[in-house]
């Protein structure tokens, strides 16, 4: 095997000095995969740091400092041992992280919505039907006083949460099974349901911090404080809640809640929200690339 790499390099080489133009394109597709490690590893880091296992990371960074110091300073003995410690430590980061490695390596290569193909396939009129189901459910669960939250993700990552409790559904929307997993003896009607691409990503989704907006009435429930939780940042989601006491339904985007919210006024709110918008965004990108074209 050593063999043949070095005989593939010799050759690339010898290619390279003979045609100027192949070494500069290797070239950029240096800098290209180069950059798209730095991405990664940003990701990476952006969703540690979105956690509590984010303090974990500020602590390990310490260490590694504390071992900089004290290798530059000459302290034989504390080099030795967090020298020692972090041989073993390696293992013991690929175990504490490993929720949001398999995060990562199962978002490798999304860059934004340009890459959510799914959606692609829904034509305008399923939309809006499988909006108007998601409101038949919400509109039902309120006449019922059903606790249920509901999150509507778009292009970033949803806020922090707790990803060894949530269920990966992927499954297609309709009215029975958004009021069954809301059901209350249901395994999953605790938390939240996360919307993607107009299919239900995850259920039981439990964030892992719930807003503490010193603004919000004091008689908010949980699932109102998670909501707003959800948007809050620079999260771009929208969430629906139904109150278990009242049975009112709210909305919350950008870390603002929305009371008593009808089954019309959340149709309207929602057919804006994740159809109107993202074609007028559509049409606006494609304005800006006609305009790039021109000059």
């Amino acid at each position: 095997m050593l063999s043949i790499r070095e005989n593939m390099s010799s050759w690339i080489s010898n290619l390279t000095s003979k045609i100027g133009i192949l070494g500069v394109l290797l070239n950029i597709v240096d800098i290209v995969l180069l950059s798209l490690l730095f991405y990664i590893c940003a990701k990476f880091l952006a969703s540690i740091m979105r956690k509590r296992s984010g303090r974990l990371l500020v602590g390990i960074f310490a260490v590694i400092l504390l071992v900089i110091v004290s290798y530059l300073l000459n302290l034989r003995a504390t080099f030795f041992v967090l020298e020692t410690v972090m041989q073993f430590g390696v293992i013991a980061l690929v175990v504490i992280f490993q929720p949001e490695i398999r995060k990562l390596l199962e978002n490798v290569g999304y860059v934004g919505k340009n890459f959510r193909v799914k959606s692609l396939f829904i034509s305008k009129n399923e939309k809006i039907i499988i909006i108007d189901s998601i409101c038949r459910a919400v509109k039902s669960m309120s006449n019922n006083h059903v606790g249920a939250l509901i999150v509507f993700q778009k292009d970033k990552e949803i806020n922090a949460y707790d990803e060894m409790k949530a269920v990966s559904l992927n499954s297609d929307i309709s009215r029975e099974l958004i009021e069954n997993i809301f059901f209350k003896n249901s395994p999953l009607h605790d938390g939240a349901v996360v919307i993607n691409d107009f299919r239900i990503s995850k259920a039981r989704v439990l964030f892992d911090e719930i807003s503490n907006n010193p603004t919000l009435a004091l008689d908010l429930g949980s699932r109102h404080k998670a909501a707003v939780g959800a948007t809050e940042g620079d999260s771009d989601c929208t969430a629906v809640v139904v109150s278990e006491e009242t049975g009112r339904i709210s909305y919350a985007k950008d870390g603002e809640l929305k009371h008593n919210i009808s089954h019309d006024e959340l149709y309207k709110i929602l057919i804006s929200e994740l159809i109107t918008s993202n074609q007028n965004e559509d049409k606006s990108e494609d304005k800006k690339e006609k305009n790039d074209v021109t000059r």
